[in-house]
């Protein structure tokens, strides 16, 4: 188990379902499960911050919240301190997970470029003839975004901010 946990932060139901698979009987299992878990070598609320850190750059907060409650994670990475105080000391100096908006204008400029922030109106005009091409690249981003579980109100804030930086409301 600690081998398992060396690589990376696991849940108890992954673990759990890791050992079984591995034949270990299920008596031993919760025994190990308690242990690692009182030595702190397994913590559900780290386990739902580092899932939350390695899908926040493509996923929204829906999304994660989600797959954190397929691994029944009751820890909400995404609202106040959701570590021990004893852990959070230790924590503190980890970089945070950014606001929802700043990762869908973030996703938005690295799939689609960046580019249509550096055009003019006119040089927009021309990359984008009509708005009906506007409008489906636009319909295009909110169903991918919304895919990846980003809020509408995250979607249509991004997507202005994306468009016309200068008008950043």
């Amino acid at each position: 188990m600690l081998a398992l946990l060396a690589r990376r932060e696991y849940s108890l139901k992954e673990l759990e379902t890791r050992l079984l698979e591995q034949q270990y009987p299920a008596d031993q299992v919760q025994e190990a499960l308690q242990w690692a878990n009182a030595k702190c070598f397994q913590s559900q609320a780290r386990f739902g911050v580092s899932l939350a850190r390695r899908r926040a750059a493509t996923y929204g907060n829906r999304a994660i919240l989600a797959e954190l409650a397929q691994h029944e994670v009751a820890h909400n990475p995404f609202e106040g301190d959701c570590f021990g105080s004893h852990q959070s000391a230790a924590l503190s100096g980890s970089p945070e997970i950014q606001p929802e908006l700043q990762r869908v204008v973030s996703w938005l400029n690295r799939v689609y470029g960046g580019g249509l922030q550096a055009l003019t109106s006119s040089e927009l005009a021309q990359v984008l003839p009509s708005s009906e091409a506007l409008l489906a690249l636009k319909a295009k981003a909110y169903r991918a975004l919304a895919a990846r579980g980003f809020e509408f109100s995250n979607i249509e804030q991004g997507w202005k901010q994306f468009i016309a930086p200068e008008s950043d409301n």
